[in-house]
């Protein structure tokens, strides 16, 4: 009986959820469509982000392994 309850209290949370994320789609959804233009520079600065994540990766990655090899050439490493 409880369980049933819970149940039905979440599918009516999960509803109005669902409903005021589908109020807020219809009022974007209009000037995204408008917008066509700002697609490529959308393109462009995710083009731009994945070029800086995959440096930032690369340069954290020589850096790990500048680190490894300095705490094996060392003292350090031995301890």
């Amino acid at each position: 009986m409880k369980r049933q309850q819970r149940g039905q209290g979440r599918r009516e949370t999960d509803q109005q959820f669902a409903r005021a994320a589908l109020a807020e789609l219809r009022e974007v959804w209009p000037a995204r469509r408008l917008a066509r233009g700002k697609r490529l520079s959308e393109t462009t600065r995710l083009m731009r982000l994945a070029a800086e994540t995959r440096e930032m990766l690369a340069l954290w990655t020589y850096y790990r392994l500048a680190c490894l090899e300095a705490m094996e050439g060392s003292h350090m490493g031995m301890a």
